[in-house]
């Protein structure tokens, strides 16, 4: 029975196959070269039809499917969270908020990612105790 659920658990194996991200990419750019401002308008249905496979990378998912003009409102809100990141003094938040960063340049999309949101939640309730402790103490 443990040598059932092993095998089929345990049974993928381990390459540098980059598993035809490197042509999603390729193909992305190829689609966002037409659609530079508005990308797919984030319209996940109708970039699947006309490239078909997803980008998994942060970055380049926000500016195929959003266009150049979300790509710059998403660079300030990202850049705007990474500097939150890096203020917060509770380390076992920041570290697993990097983590999930790092993790995101290998899955397709951010807003998928509930528990992101909740570590964020924590991260920015952690700085406001911060700031109302520091507030009693004055």
């Amino acid at each position: 029975f443990l040598k059932n659920i092993l095998l089929k658990n345990f049974s993928r194996v381990f390459n540098l196959d980059p598993s035809g991200r490197f042509d999603g990419y390729y193909e992305s750019y190829n689609f966002l070269s037409n659609n530079i401002v508005f990308g797919a308008y984030y319209n996940i249905d109708f970039y699947k039809n006309n490239v078909g496979v997803i980008p998994h990378n942060l970055f380049i998912y926000n500016i195929v499917l959003g266009g150049v003009l979300f790509f710059i409102v998403f660079i300030f809100w990202f850049l705007i969270i990474v500097k939150n990141i890096f203020t917060t003094k509770n380390i076992f938040i920041r570290y697993s908020l990097l983590v999930c960063i790092i993790g995101f340049q290998f899955i397709p999309a951010i807003f998928t990612a509930y528990f992101f949101a909740f570590l964020l939640s924590l991260m920015f309730y952690s700085k406001r105790l911060d700031k109302l402790s520091v507030k009693n103490l004055l």
